[in-house]
């Protein structure tokens, strides 16, 4: 008894004795953030807006007054017109296959910003094929299982970049008042065992899943390569009070580097946010004074047959 007194007194004491460390933090430092993917087939976009505390809980701060200019080496190409909400866009110009351009922002109270980034060379895609697997019908709808198969010619004079996602389009058309709502685009997830395609952004699931892939040509360089993976819809059998029109593209991209590396590590940011044991993830930027992204990429879309109709390009 004499010894379990003397150990509370002694937890006591240690309690009593407990001393609180305050830390004090810096003040954060305002940088501008400039969010732009380019490619040729749009005009010149950039976001910006400025990094928040890493302490605090308020959305990030969008900047109309900053000056956006984009160069290619000592020419001045464009200055990009404010439009609100942190975006700034161009007019008239859009950007050119494998030419290297510069980002340059200016705000009052910010340090300059810049970054350097290209449209890489396009994809050789050479066959795209599409092969029902399963069709499950019952009164009111089917579910299909399609396969597509998309080959790639890779060069061998370099390391090359891609990604791949299927884009969703869906039409409500309300067959009593004959008015139409079209939802945004939206990715469809699709499955495959193709380890070429890298991680997969869903674990833990019967198939390998993915939302978007973006990956190397590590398991394929210089030779063609044959990507294998399915996707699941629903078509509606019977006319209700609304129909719903669907159509699907399969995006195949060519990507720079820095896309890639951007893309990477918001994906592993995504996946780890929510885990307090996970290391932090910084996410890849290429700018100088600043943080964020300018990089480059190139599509090629190829639409998906539905009921042996191929739906038109959203």
């Amino acid at each position: 008894m004499k010894h379990i007194l003397t150990i509370c007194l002694a937890a006591l004491f240690l309690a009593a004795c407990e001393t609180v460390v305050e830390v004090k933090l810096p003040p954060h430092e305002e940088r501008l953030v400039v969010h732009s993917l380019f490619e040729p087939d749009s005009l010149w976009r950039v976001n910006v807006s400025a990094t928040t505390s890493s302490t605090g809980a308020q959305d990030p701060r969008l900047i109309d007054d900053a000056t956006v200019e984009i160069w290619e080496g000592e020419r001045l190409i464009d200055r990009l017109s404010p439009i609100g909400l942190g975006t700034f866009t161009s007019t008239t110009s859009r950007p050119a296959p494998e030419k290297m351009y510069t980002v340059r922002v200016t705000a009052p109270g910010f340090a300059v910003s810049e970054g350097a980034g290209a449209v890489p060379p396009a994809a050789r895609v050479t066959a795209f094929e599409q092969h029902l697997v399963e069709e499950i019908a019952s009164e009111t709808f089917v579910q299909r299982t399609e396969r597509i198969e998309l080959t790639v010619d890779d060069p061998a004079d370099a390391r090359n970049y891609y990604g791949l996602q299927i884009l969703q389009s869906r039409r409500l058309i309300n067959n009593e008042t004959g008015e139409i709502t079209i939802l945004p685009q939206s990715n469809l997830r699709f499955v495959s065992n193709d380890p070429a395609l890298g991680e997969p952004d869903v674990f833990g699931a019967e198939k390998t899943q993915y939302k978007e892939a973006i990956f190397n040509d590590d398991l394929f360089n210089g030779r063609p390569h044959t990507f294998d993976f399915e996707i699941e819809y629903a078509l509606s059998l019977r006319e209700t009070e609304v129909t719903i029109e669907r159509s699907f593209l399969v995006v195949f991209m060519a990507v720079s580097e820095d896309y890639f590396l951007y893309g990477k590590t918001v994906t592993l940011q995504n996946s780890t946010g929510d885990n307090p044991f996970a290391e932090p993830v910084h996410v890849h930027s290429n700018m100088t004074g600043g943080l964020g992204i300018f990089a480059g990429y190139r599509t090629e879309a190829f639409p998906v047959k539905i009921n042996g109709v191929t739906e038109p390009r959203p």
